[in-house]
């Protein structure tokens, strides 16, 4: 009598396990009609990937110019970084304006400087000068900052459209033969 309640027991717990752990895994199994349904969060979200007020989805922001020691010219790219202006260029600074770099934190003066928008399908034509991060997807891809630290504590690249032929598959490649996502290029705004 003791061992066959032991195995009800034992059979019920089983039972429930099964229910209980079958039903969680079917979604919306014992929902109530009219709930939403389950909203797909990316594996990488984190609150860190909210953009702030004043900045766009790429984590630029407003007051945030692309730096550069020297002009894309003959080169296949040039490294950029995001800075913030601290003088703005003048006549007796020979039209340079005094910036701080932000990945390094180091003040520098130059004439190469922009400020940028997220590119767009008109955008995506040969030679167009683009700006991208250098960060690499799991592809081996350029892509876009994740983060305000990606952002701001990462380099950028200015190079030239110089093939389009993947616009269908979200890429293009650049100068140099890099290829980048649709979605992580810039563009100087006008």
């Amino acid at each position: 009598m003791r061992r066959s309640k032991t195995f009800s027991r034992a059979a019920f717990l089983a039972v429930a396990i099964v229910i209980l752990f079958g039903t969680a895994c079917v979604p919306g199994f014992l929902m109530r009609a009219g709930t939403p349904d389950v909203v797909v969060v990316s594996p990488n979200a984190n609150a860190s990937q909210v953009t702030s007020p004043g900045s766009d989805a790429h984590f630029v922001q407003v007051d945030d110019y692309f730096v550069m020691e020297q002009p894309l010219a003959g080169q296949g790219f040039v490294y950029s970084a995001l800075g913030k202006m601290l003088t703005a260029p003048a006549p007796k600074t020979d039209n340079k304006g005094k910036f701080r770099r932000l990945p390094d934190n180091q003040e520098l003066w130059t004439q190469y400087y922009t400020k940028t928008r997220i590119a767009q399908a008109a955008d995506y034509v040969l030679n167009k000068e683009v700006f991208f991060s250098n960060y690499l997807d799991s592809y081996g891809n350029y892509r876009a900052p994740e983060s305000l630290a990606e952002a701001q504590n990462g380099w950028w690249m200015k190079a030239r459209v110089s093939d389009i032929s993947e616009l269908h598959k979200g890429f293009l490649t650049v100068s140099g033969g890099y290829r980048v996502n649709l979605n992580a290029l810039r563009v100087a705004a006008q």
